[in-house]
């Protein structure tokens, strides 16, 4: 900038008052005689602590008169304190940036230096008191919140006690804002993912969602927002959850694994968005299934229309039924509803319950038999872990002793006891009563059905057994399980021979073929 300065030339009082000229008064102006700018007043003495124009320019003369350059200048001549910045030309600045080193009272703070801007009048920018969306300031179409002392700030700031504090590692628990890093302080909008320090000292990455007005989402808001299409969960200090979330903590009592407060519940993904109509394959929350979550025990969940896990439910889903316990988790092998709970068959939990493969054809028939008429039993895949759906209709399934033919109704899926009249065969929990493969009599003996012209009633337990002498007062069915009525003289592959009634009751039996030969001579 050129500046022209009036340049006055002076004799000493001394010389003037000799010559008896009386020359108390001076042309006031610039002066640079000590190779300082100065600006001398009309008695010649420089003026301090104050500011001059010159051609549009304003200037600041320090304590000792001499020009301010390339400096923040306090102005404290009004009621409140004002900021100004000169440059190198002692000019003051205005609608500009500009970076002051910090003077080593701020503490540990982050920064190198204070940001400050300084507008149309030259004044830093700043503030009173709270932090309001309406003290931020726009430049360059970015926001930005200054201190009392015109500090840009940075970082996360309270708003009600909006101080410069990236020296606190958990500043951020208690923040409103979030300014980004000091040397580029604009408010942050939208979502942004932080590093901070939890509470137990540990480095956490987390995400945050800040408002159009700046302001994180769920301190102090509610705790859910619908962004994009999609629902997000944040906790109390404003980051934004994964896995599960449980509802509060007066929700989820010692007793909450189970009922009601499931409705509490929630999964989110990795990427935070809540999941609905979505099936899930993960680990429980430690607080909700501990045992399954200290043993990294994964189990599929599905969530409704909510984003609720079901729960001690048999429910079709996308055109299969599947069943869920009382904790949520999807069933598979035999699986029990009475009186309204649903879990595995031996009635134990789930991490308990015995496998399929863990009973034998006799212990199954004998727990089937134990749970009464008021209990339904169903079969849901368990070999392949991607679909636990339920299986009607003739099934082959292995238990302990060998691989054994099923058959559970094709409209509900229910295993029966007693004769199934849809397929014309006797079945105890939904197991075909016949000879196994491997039985060396092609016939099986069926006991504890009352068998009365054609209808057949289960009276006591029913057993079956390949032994003949199990075998006068059995039903008799064959290797397919079939009735075998009202025939005589049925050859087994041990010899022995045995006639039925109308009802496939067992009359005669006979221990070799002279001895039914007797019998059909006797009856001609």
């Amino acid at each position: 900038m050129k500046r022209t300065f009036k340049w006055i030339s002076t004799l000493s009082a001394t010389v003037l008052m000799a010559l008896g000229i009386s020359a108390m008064s001076y042309a006031a102006g610039w002066d640079n005689s000590t190779g300082e700018w100065k600006y001398l007043d009309n008695y010649g003495n420089p003026l301090t602590n104050e500011w001059k124009s010159d051609k549009g320019f304003w200037f600041y003369l320090g304590d000792d008169g001499n020009m301010v350059k390339n400096s923040l200048v306090e102005d404290m001549s009004g009621s409140k304190t004002r900021y100004y910045y000169v440059n190198g030309q002692g000019a003051m600045s205005r609608n500009t940036w500009k970076a002051v080193a910090m003077d080593g009272s701020e503490g540990d703070l982050n920064a190198e230096y204070w940001w400050y801007y300084f507008g149309n009048d030259g004044q830093a920018y700043t503030s009173n008191g709270k932090l309001n969306a309406s003290d931020f300031k726009t430049i360059n179409g970015l926001k930005y919140a200054f201190d009392e002392e015109g500090h840009m700030m940075y970082g996360w700031i309270n708003a009600e006690n909006p101080e410069q504090q990236d020296d606190d590692d958990k500043a951020w628990q208690t923040s409103t804002y979030y300014f980004n890093g000091w040397n580029d302080g604009h408010l942050q909008t939208g979502w942004k993912q932080l590093n901070v320090i939890d509470e137990k000292d540990d480095d956490q990455t987390y995400w945050f969602y800040f408002g159009s007005n700046g302001k994180k989402y769920g301190d102090g808001d509610a705790k859910t927002k619908k962004i994009n299409g999609y629902r997000y969960h944040f906790a109390d200090d404003g980051h934004m959850l994964e896995d599960w979330v449980l509802g509060t903590e007066s929700e989820w009592t010692e007793e909450r694994a189970s009922g009601k407060t499931l409705d509490k519940a929630s999964y989110l993904k990795s990427d935070g968005a809540e999941r609905r109509k979505h099936w899930v394959w993960t680990v429980p929350e430690e607080k909700w299934l501990t045992q399954d979550y200290e043993n990294d025990d994964y189990s599929w969940w599905y969530l409704d229309n909510r984003g609720n896990p079901i729960y001690n439910v048999v429910k079709k889903i996308n055109g299969h039924k599947y069943a869920f316990d009382k904790y949520g988790r999807m069933l598979t092998g035999f699986v029990k509803r009475d009186s309204g709970e649903v879990v595995s068959i031996d009635g134990q939990d789930r991490e308990d319950a015995k496998k399929v493969y863990d009973y034998s054809r006799n212990s199954y028939m004998e727990l089937a038999q134990s749970l009464g008429d008021t209990t339904e039993i169903y079969y849901f895949n368990e070999n392949d872990y991607k679909d636990g759906s339920m299986r009607t209709g003739y099934q082959d399934i292995e238990l302990e002793d060998g691989k054994y033919q099923f058959y559970f109704d094709t409209n509900n899926g229910q295993a029966k006891t007693g004769y199934n009249s849809k397929i014309r065969k006797f079945t105890v929990g939904g197991l075909i009563l016949k000879p196994a493969s491997d039985d060396d009599n092609n016939y099986g003996f069926i006991k504890g059905i009352n068998a009365e012209n054609g209808k057949y009633v289960v009276d006591g337990t029913v057993t079956m057994s390949t032994d003949s002498n199990d075998a006068e007062g059995a039903i008799l069915v064959n290797k397919t399980g079939t009735i075998i009525k009202k025939k005589t003289g049925i050859h087994d592959v041990n010899d022995q021979y045995y006639n039925t009634d109308a009802n496939g009751v067992v009359t005669e039996v006979f221990q070799d073929q002279d001895a039914y030969k007797d019998w059909v001579k006797a009856n001609k």
